[in-house]
């Protein structure tokens, strides 16, 4: 739809590159700040896969409850997300984008550690995973907007900087790090599964809500090394 319906010749400045591709991946990857980001990016997505395939299993084992609340809860979080939207462009405007990045990664290292734990609290089952749930929905609505802007900002900055304009690169290199994070994951969530993956024996499944918790944590280390006075300054 958008490819039908947006006049790129309105909304955008057409500044072609005439950098040879691998020539200008590899400028992409040795811009500092995108470094950063990009890898911290790569732990969200391995974090975000892992509970998106786990949930199930955190709602019928970890909480013995029918399969169907599963897609409830998932289906609850990115909803009531939205509610956050106007609140994240506000406060990213007010506070720096960064800021409330890095309060994301930190947050989900938090909810995710906590879903270690489902099935251990002194709650009823479902009002667990929607408490849980319902705190999720922030940081997603976090990095639903901002990464995107992140990178738009570091483009701003390396043709600041560089003279050249490598737009499309640099969104590419991001899309690719966010397909590896999913693919990865999918070869990761299996494996930890044959830990454990019944009422009786739940070790494996604990442990894709802990490695999603440490993969966070990485994001986070890895992100609050961005330069987001530096990227900006290039700008002005």
């Amino acid at each position: 739809l958008p490819v039908i319906f947006v006049n790129e010749e309105r909304y955008c400045i057409s500044k072609p590159s005439y950098e040879p591709p691998l020539a200008a991946i590899r400028s992409v990857f040795g811009n500092r700040n995108f470094r950063y980001f990009a890898i911290s990016d790569l732990m969200y997505w391995l974090a975000l896969t892992f509970i998106q395939m786990g949930i199930a299993y955190y709602v019928t084992i970890l909480l013995q409850l029918e399969a169907q609340y599963g897609s409830l809860v998932l289906m609850g979080m990115l909803g009531s997300s939205f509610v956050f939207y106007v609140p994240t462009n506000i406060l990213a405007r007010k506070w720096g984008k960064k800021r409330l990045m890095v309060f994301a990664f930190a947050a989900f290292t938090v909810i995710y550690l906590l879903m270690f734990f489902l099935g251990k609290y002194p709650l009823p089952p479902i009002m667990q995973i929607v408490t849980l749930g319902v705190l999720a929905s922030i940081p997603i609505a976090i990095f639903s907007i901002l990464p995107n802007a992140v990178v738009a900002d570091i483009i701003e900055s390396d043709a600041a900087v560089s003279g050249g304009h490598k737009a499309a690169i640099f969104f590419a290199v991001r899309s690719f790090m966010m397909k590896m994070g999913m693919s990865v994951a999918n070869l990761l969530f299996p494996s930890l599964l044959l830990l454990g993956n019944s009422v009786q024996n739940p070790t494996g499944v604990r442990a894709t809500a802990a490695a999603a918790s440490v993969f966070c944590l990485l994001g986070w280390l890895l992100f609050s090394r961005y330069n987001e006075k530096e990227v900006l300054a290039a700008q002005a």
